[in-house]
């Protein structure tokens, strides 16, 4: 009876992690239409590009563009909060002693980084950028972090965990989805 019992409480805690997921890319963003303003650019190139580019695989000129995407994005969050703060009449010395509002800025700045590095290892031609700049790896990224960044969640280990286990999930998906639909006719023509 212990073993039905600790097996429904985590079938429980599971499907319950799952919705939190679930909410954060597809119901948290619509609670402040500002954060449309990013997300759906980010949605548009995750289905563009791995439908049009990367269906089979993705080249360094993709992964600049993906890291170009990051880059954008995280100045964005930056000009976001610079506004947001300004609006409040908060000065800098008042930021330093908001732990999430650092966070906040540790995020974008890390987004920033994150773009620059894809874009300069990108053109010296290194492997490992073809996988890491992958559009549904960004665009995951830049996803799963705007609903923090435009304050509709709080940064938690809940928070990480969710976006760590079903990361896996999301990634299968748009693989299944690219297998399924027939290659559009434009691929593989050059003119």
């Amino acid at each position: 009876m212990a073993f039905f019992s600790a097996l429904w409480s985590w079938l429980v805690s599971f499907f319950s992690l799952f919705a939190f997921w679930f909410s954060i890319l597809f119901v948290l963003p619509f609670k402040d239409y500002e954060i449309l303003w990013i997300l759906i650019p980010v949605w548009m190139n995750l289905f563009f590009t791995d439908f049009y580019q990367e269906k089979k695989g993705t080249d360094y000129g993709s992964a600049i563009t993906n890291g170009v995407a990051m880059l954008w994005v995280g100045v964005d969050w930056i000009r976001f909060l610079i506004r947001a703060l300004s609006g409040r009449g908060m000065t800098f010395s008042k930021l330093f002693s908001s732990n999430i509002l650092i966070l906040k800025f540790v995020l974008s700045a890390f987004v920033l980084i994150v773009g620059i590095l894809i874009i300069i290892e990108g053109i010296k031609g290194i492997r490992f950028v073809r996988a890491v700049g992958r559009v549904r790896n960004t665009s995951y990224l830049l996803l799963v972090l705007s609903p923090v960044i435009y304050g509709l969640a709080q940064f938690s280990w809940k928070y990480l965990l969710a976006i760590i286990v079903f990361f896996p999930l999301y990634y299968t998906t748009i693989e299944l989805i690219d297998r399924l639909v027939p290659d559009p006719k434009v691929m593989g023509k050059s003119d």
